[in-house]
């Protein structure tokens, strides 16, 4: 069986029913690490992700328990919900469960993999998916409100409201020669701009204002 690539072991397999007994926990670590993370061919066996070709003399050597201990882990495994298995005369096949990749379609990343690509348990890559789709289903239900020019009745109408002495002919002639872009920006909010202008128009007056009042030639009066 290949060896290459990675597994990632979720923190709860601490917390699993056998965490506290160190030989079971081992040979379920063992065959998770060792499953295969997608389908594969071996000597004429085709496996699944989460299965995994094992013999009980091979795995013994492997963890250093007698093969009967194996037998036995084994055992408690499949009674727990961790796995099935069926036998031959030449290998044991391990059918490993979602339980044991602590896997419930909630989303939480699978324990094996090999690479990034593959990095995603079935219940994660369908969340994904159904997220997405959400997402562009709400881009549908919202979509983005289109800039339309004001009227030059619009922009005197706002004017009006605001009681500013922009000119609104002189606003829309201004803005559409330059197809409605303050600089290289698109204008989004026309009104945005009346206000703008309308602070440079109270600017210039209050410039103005200050000029007038100004004694000539700086002497004050004579």
């Amino acid at each position: 069986m290949p060896i290459n690539g990675y597994a990632r072991v979720p923190r709860a397999l601490l917390e699993s029913d056998w965490s506290d007994e160190p030989e079971t926990f081992l040979v379920l670590l063992r065959l998770i690490i060792g499953a295969n993370f997608k389908e594969t061919d071996w000597r004429g066996v085709h496996l699944m992700p989460g299965e995994i070709i094992i013999s009980l003399s091979g795995l013994s050597s492997q963890s250093g328990l007698s093969v009967r201990k194996i037998r036995t882990a084994i055992n408690r495994l499949k009674t727990t919900g961790y796995l099935t298995y069926e036998t031959t005369n030449r290998y044991t096949r391990i059918f490993l469960t979602d339980k044991a990749f602590f896997r419930e379609c909630s989303g939480e990343s699978d324990t094996l993999n090999d690479t990034p690509i593959d990095n995603q348990s079935t219940c994660e890559r369908q969340q994904r998916k159904k997220d997405k789709k959400d997402k562009k289903d709400k881009k549908v239900d919202s979509p983005r409100k289109r800039f339309t020019p004001p009227t030059v009745e619009d922009v005197a109408s706002y004017c009006r409201e605001r009681g500013n002495a922009v000119d609104a002919q002189r606003f829309v002639d201004f803005y559409t020669a330059s197809g409605w872009m303050r600089g290289k920006t698109p204008v989004k909010d026309w009104k945005a701009c009346v206000r703008t202008w309308e602070k440079n128009d109270n600017a210039r007056i209050e410039v103005n204002i200050a000029h007038e009042q100004r004694p000539f030639g700086g002497y004050g009066e004579l």
